[in-house]
């Protein structure tokens, strides 16, 4: 298993080398007289993507399991991760809250409770990416995802000392957010070469 370490140098490692150009399908509309061009999402631009993220394999596992993948564009698409992102940080939050109230050690409480309050702030910083999306405001989603990814890190970075999370939501749960938030950014480079 990837340690914190190898997952989050992975990441940063994929998130600098995100300048390579990509080929895509695209269908083009007018609108206003300003040409906007529309990136399909076929089989070759899941590759693209995938191809480029930290773990192919799981990226290429969550395309063929999107229904509508093959009848959303980029920004449809990106819609749909930072979805998949709030979601599995509303499950995140639920267990969180579920394990201060079990534990009766002092430490893990006081942990629980700040990565609470951490992946609050990451369900509120998913809400702004999508916002920024919907305002074609590319540069602040990459800026909001960031934010996204350092919390949960953060989050992670109470349990580097004992006592562990003896659950392992925390550990199970860092990389998706990582995987998912690091599509984010592919997509975004896509729609914003």
């Amino acid at each position: 298993m990837a340690t914190l370490h190898n997952v989050t140098a992975l990441f940063s490692l994929t998130f600098l080398l995100l300048i390579t150009p990509l080929s895509s399908s695209s269908s083009s509309s007018s609108s206003a007289g300003v040409e906007v061009t529309r990136t399909l999402v076929t089989e070759n631009v899941v590759k693209d993507i995938c191809y480029q993220s930290e773990a192919s394999g799981i990226c290429l596992k969550l395309m063929k399991s999107i229904p509508q993948i093959g009848k959303v564009d980029l920004e449809g698409l990106a819609q749909i991760m930072i979805h998949m992102g709030s979601n599995r940080t509303h499950q995140t939050l639920v267990r969180l809250h579920s394990l201060f109230k079990k534990t009766n050690d002092s430490v893990l409480k006081k942990r629980y409770a700040m990565c609470s309050k951490l992946y609050g702030l990451i369900f509120d910083e998913f809400k702004e990416v999508s916002t920024s999306l919907s305002n074609g405001e590319f540069t602040l989603m990459n800026q909001e995802t960031w934010v996204a990814v350092t919390f949960a890190i953060a989050c992670q970075d109470q349990f580097t000392h004992p006592p562990s999370d003896p659950s392992r939501v925390l550990m199970q749960g860092l990389p998706t957010h990582l995987y998912l938030c690091n599509i984010i950014f592919i997509i975004v480079k896509m729609l914003n070469p």
